[in-house]
């Protein structure tokens, strides 16, 4: 991922991935991760109108076509994508 959005950074304007970053290849790059991160972070603007709020739905339907469990730490999709403990935080500051 962070090569796609550096190379984007740099003026690539076609970034080509899969869906969870399955496919054919080891390391394709996750569209479900690199899409928001264009939009939501870097404020740039799809070709074509997007609704990322169908992004979730759309990832999870992959693991159940191809019979793999969902990965539950993916980044905006995943179950445990927005949640942490407050007492790592509050035990660093400590430290």
């Amino acid at each position: 991922m962070s090569n796609s959005i550096a190379a984007v950074e740099a003026g690539v304007r076609h970034v080509q991935g899969t869906i969870n970053g399955l496919g054919e290849r080891c390391g394709n790059a996750n569209l479900v991760s690199i899409i928001p991160n264009l939009i939501l972070k870097l404020g740039l603007k799809p070709v074509q109108e997007l609704d990322l709020t169908k992004l979730s739905s759309l990832s999870h339907f992959v693991p159940e076509v191809t019979n793999l469990a969902p990965d539950q730490r993916a980044a905006y999709v995943g179950r445990s994508a927005f949640a942490h403990k407050g007492g790592i935080h509050v035990s660093a500051a400590l430290k």
